[in-house]
């Protein structure tokens, strides 16, 4: 009931969910209609990838089918709705797994996400690079600070990944740390080219969800250039994945708004945009997932 009560107050916050936007949807339909049909059949296969991508993870702790783990993936969609950054994917995973054993898949879903992560600071990073340097005015002290900090994060992330045994092992030595640690040692269990896989796959899920925004500025007949939108939506998931958010609201629609206001387009149509990917892409799993989360079994081990 939590989860719906703060789906539906999420909705309502969202300001740009008018009549005008559902009078532009439907005269847009006109003549663009196949671009919207397009980025609505991106959809399931945005997700199957990411239920591929999980069935392989989680089969380290227990044998599921792609069904199950498309379930499970759906389920965390619901669940990391409603808290920041969306951890609660983390539980909704974990909750629809049946091994007593379950509480050992943190560290896969912890993978999965820093794959997911790489994905998207790699190509925001591309982003941010043209902008900086051709779109944007930044002084001498600002384009430091943001390549500094993005470099970082490309030192960071690989580390973690090369590393990783080394990491855990200094972990498990920790008296404070250990517990935490035997959350995450099945990592250890993941050689580079399984690692590599799930990169692949997070960054074919990363391609598709581009794919679908450019679809969707085009159906709302937004005249920008076109190697200007390939930039702006990196731009706008990278600002989305860097600051945590609560039930999702603002953060992507200020980044659109941002990166769009010295182009001579209509914000509203902006806005609508960021809009439909949202109710695609966030919204539509996590109502999916409401009906599947009162199936899970809370038993076993957490």
């Amino acid at each position: 009931m939590l989860s719906l009560f703060i789906i539906f107050y999420t909705v309502n916050k969202k300001d740009e969910l008018t009549g005008n936007y559902f009078f532009e949807i439907i005269n847009s339909w006109k003549n663009n209609s196949w671009m919207i049909c397009f980025a609505i059949l991106l959809m399931p296969i945005n997700w199957g990838l990411e239920g591929l991508k999980w069935k392989f993870l989680a089969s380290k702790v227990e044998k599921t089918s792609f069904c199950s783990a498309l379930e499970g993936v759906i389920c965390g969609t619901t669940f990391g709705f409603i808290t920041p950054h969306g951890l609660g994917d983390y539980i909704g995973r974990i909750l629809n797994m049946k091994s007593s054993e379950r509480s050992k898949a943190l560290g896969a879903i912890f993978l999965s996400r820093i794959a997911q992560f790489y994905s998207t600071i790699y190509f925001g990073s591309i982003s941010v690079f043209f902008l900086l340097f051709s779109w944007f005015s930044f002084s001498g002290s600002q384009k430091k600070v943001i390549i500094i900090t993005l470099l970082l994060f490309h030192i960071l992330l690989p580390a973690l990944i090369f590393f990783r045994e080394n990491i855990l092992r200094y972990l498990e030595k920790s008296k404070r740390l250990k517990h935490v640690a035997s959350y995450f040692l099945i990592i250890k269990n993941y050689d580079l080219r399984e690692i590599f896989l799930v990169i692949a796959l997070s960054a074919s899920r990363y391609l598709i969800f581009l794919f679908q925004f450019i679809l969707i500025f085009n159906y709302f007949h937004i005249k920008t250039d076109l190697f200007f939108q390939f930039l702006a939506v990196p731009f706008v998931f990278l600002i989305k994945s860097l600051i945590p958010t609560i039930f999702d609201l603002g953060v992507r629609e200020a980044a659109v708004v941002f990166i769009f206001k010295e182009e001579a387009v209509d914000l509203q149509m902006v806005l609508y945009s960021s809009l439909t990917v949202w109710l695609l892409n966030v919204l539509t799993p996590s109502i999916v997932g409401l009906f599947l989360i009162f199936r899970l079994k809370i038993k076993g081990p957490f």
